[in-house]
Formats: C-alpha cells, sequence, structure tokens
C-alpha cells in the first residue's frame, strides 16, 4: 500500500516537473503590486452607516444585502463616501452564539466614482471584525502577515477601526465595543492578478495535481499555524490560482480562527481527525517519499524566523500570556523541522494508512 502511494506521488511530481517552463510561459501579464487598498499596513478607519441591527438580525441560510453608507478617513486626507451595500458572510462566525459580530461582505457597486481614492479597483471586500474579542482578529491578522512573509501567493490583509451607526447616525452599542477591530481581506482575483494567474473555480482537484512546491509551502505553514481546517478537493479555506485551465495549480489558504496560533475559545478540530485540541500539529499535505522536496520550506521558515518572531514581539495589542504562548508554539515547530527524526514522524505522517493524513475536510462553502 505504502510503495503504491510513492509511486503514484513521485510520478505526479515527474510529470509536474516538466510542466513547469510551459507553465511559466503561459503566465499573463502581471501586477505585481496589490492595489492601493492593501498597500499599507497602517489601520484604516471606517464608518458603516446602515439599518446595522437589521444586517445583524439577517444570519440565516441566505442573508440579504442591506445599503448602507461606507466612509473611510486617512490622515492628511479628506475623508471619502460611497453608497454601497452589506451583508453577513460565512457559516461558522456568523452564528449569534458563537460571535457577537457576524463577519461581513461589503458591496461596492462598480458603477461608483471610486477612481482616485483607496477603494479603486474595489467591488466585493470581505470585512472580518471582532468575534468575541479584539485580540482573537489580531492573532488571525498576524498569520495573513506571516503568510505574505513566505510567498505572494496569499492574501493581504488590512486592519481597520469599524464604527457603526445606525439611520439617526447615532454610534450603536455592540459588544465588546464600538468601534470594532478588523481587516479587510483581498480579494482572491486581485491576489491571482498581481501574480500574472486566474481564479481556478472547480472542485474534486487532487492535492497531488497541484504544484508540488507551493503546495508543500501552503501545508507546511498550516502546520506551522496547527491548523487543520482547510481542504483541497472542495476548496475549502482554500483558493487556486494557475495561469491556464491544463496547468497544476497554486493554493491560497485563508480563514486561520480554527488554528491553534489563534486559539480561540470556540474552534474544534475537525472531527475526523480525532484531535484533542486545536493546539495539536498534524501535517495535512500529501505522502512523500522523504523529507527533501519540503528542505527548501524548511530552509525559507529558517530565513523568515527572526521576521516571524518579530510580529509577535512588537504587534500592540497582544497580551503578554498570548505573547508568551507564541512564541513559545513557534519555537516548538523550529525544533520539528530542525529535528531529522521528529521532522520525519511529523510530516511523512500522511504515509501512515492507519492514521488520518487523508482525511478530506469538505467544509460549507458558498462565499
Amino acid at each position: 500500500m505504502r510503495r503504491n502511494l510513492l509511486t503514484a506521488t513521485l510520478a505526479v511530481f515527474a510529470a509536474v516537473f516538466f510542466m513547469l517552463p510551459v507553465y511559466a510561459a503561459a503566465g499573463q501579464q502581471k501586477d505585481s503590486l496589490p492595489k492601493q487598498l492593501f498597500r499599507s499596513d497602517s489601520i484604516l478607519d471606517l464608518v458603516i452607516t446602515g439599518d446595522i441591527d437589521a444586517i445583524w438580525r439577517d444570519r440565516g441560510e441566505e442573508p440579504a444585502y442591506h445599503k448602507i453608507m461606507l466612509k473611510y478617513a486617512i490622515p492628511g486626507q479628506p475623508p471619502a463616501s460611497f453608497p454601497a451595500r452589506v451583508r453577513v458572510r460565512g457559516h461558522f462566525r456568523k452564528l449569534k452564539n458563537i460571535c457577537y459580530n457576524p463577519p461581513l461582505l461589503l458591496n461596492i457597486d462598480k458603477d461608483t466614482k471610486t477612481r482616485g481614492t483607496l477603494m479603486a479597483g474595489q467591488n466585493k471586500l470581505k470585512l472580518v471584525i471582532t468575534c468575541t474579542s479584539e485580540e482573537l482578529i489580531l492573532r488571525e491578522y498576524l498569520l495573513y502577515r506571516v503568510y505574505n512573509l513566505l510567498t505572494p501567493f496569499s492574501l493581504r490583509a488590512r486592519l481597520v477601526k469599524v464604527t457603526l451607526r445606525g439611520p439617526d447616525d447615532k454610534i450603536k452599542f455592540l459588544k465588546p465595543a464600538n468601534p470594532l477591530t478588523g481587516f479587510l481581506l483581498e480579494p482572491a482575483e486581485q491576489a491571482a492578478n498581481r501574480n500574472g494567474l486566474k481564479l481556478v473555480e472547480q472542485n474534486g482537484l487532487s492535492p497531488q495535481f497541484l504544484m508540488p512546491s507551493d503546495f508543500n509551502l501552503m501545508a507546511v505553514f498550516q502546520y506551522f499555524a496547527s491548523n487543520t481546517d482547510w481542504g483541497v478537493q472542495h476548496r475549502h479555506n482554500i483558493e487556486l490560482v494557475s495561469a491556464a485551465p491544463t496547468l497544476s495549480p497554486i493554493p491560497i489558504a485563508y480563514d486561520f480562527d480554527h488554528s491553534g496560533m489563534v486559539d480561540a475559545p470556540y474552534a474544534e478540530p475537525p472531527e475526523l481527525l480525532n484531535l484533542s485540541s486545536v493546539k495539536v500539529r498534524i501535517y495535512r499535505g500529501t505522502c512523500l517519499p522523504s523529507l527533501e522536496p519540503l528542505e527548501p520550506v524548511f530552509e525559507l521558515f529558517r530565513n523568515r524566523r527572526k521576521e516571524i518572531e518579530a510580529l509577535y514581539l512588537d504587534f500592540p495589542g497582544l497580551s503578554a500570556g498570548y505573547r508568551k504562548f507564541a512564541l513559545r508554539f513557534i519555537d516548538q515547530f523550529f525544533n520539528v523541522i530542525d529535528n531529522p527524526k521528529r521532522a520525519e514522524m511529523a510530516f511523512l505522517y500522511p504515509c501512515s494508512v492507519e492514521g488520518s493524513g487523508n482525511v478530506i475536510i469538505k467544509g460549507l462553502r458558498k462565499d
């Protein structure tokens, strides 16, 4: 059984290796910079004015769009405002018993005059806001920052302070506070465009069909974050991008609130994995014949270690207890990849037919 798995894996690697020159040639002209909204790490002040109570109540299976006015302000520049629409999005975090405040989807009409503003080129934007505590938002935001340090095939996030006002322009009372801390997430189409690629909106693709080097990096990053809440076959918390429909896609991961690094109080690992906690790391990559394909990824992490640790040492808003936990958790990751025996046990786990390394996580993807 294991020999068959290894043989199949090697065959896929060989096929994709010979496609690499073709893949590079097929790429479209890229815009390597993100759009203006996502070029800065400074906190953006947003104001959303509308029927907040109606929006917050509308958490069913098919939430409707609600009209709002969206306003932002940057120090030294005049504020800008646009008519827009917003609806509740997501699955787990929109539940009232989980989060006070649901994640939102902003929709700026394409006909709205945004040229020359921070919102130029923006249409639909995911907005993740404080669920129960501000720190959970910051913890998840930092994982996007770590991912950005490792690969351009990652989504940018922009921290925001969101003030929510009712139709009477009065600030709404919200838990834990108003304004709320949150972040806007770069649309996957924009991440694809700046890398000269296009979205692949297709389910059923095997991880073995993806670009090996990029899949390995994504999978090791998920192990670093102790995040098991993802799956390629159903694009669960995964976007796929490619230069052409016939070429192997590259995965882009998102939604890290169920990771051990975030350690949200509501987070639980997928039941199929039989893990006691989200802080128990398990590698969910493909079966490999050796650690050799992962060595470039390990080396990349080693080269970025100081920058990664600096994020958790210096970023404002984190509690002293969480900083200590995060740095220890990061150190444990490096203790694994720097120890050949421990690394083999961790990263060759998907080859074990007795384990849960090849479990497929389906998810509930709709938006």
